[in-house]
């Protein structure tokens, strides 16, 4: 189930990113695997119980 929730959720980053139009710079959104990133400027999205461990990475 999480690796169709990590697929969908690149989808609806492609879409959002159409929606807003050319002028706004694409998101990078990414499921939050429990590490952390090494990039700045990441969106991360995880499951509610997982918010506090991923605000503290």
């Amino acid at each position: 189930m999480a690796q169709q929730w990590e697929d969908d959720l690149k989808d609806w980053v492609a879409g959002w990113d159409a929606v807003r139009g050319t002028e706004a710079p694409p998101q990078n959104v990414v499921a939050w695997d429990g590490s952390v990133p090494s990039k700045d400027g990441l969106v991360l999205v995880c499951p509610e119980d997982q918010v506090v461990m991923a605000r503290g990475a």
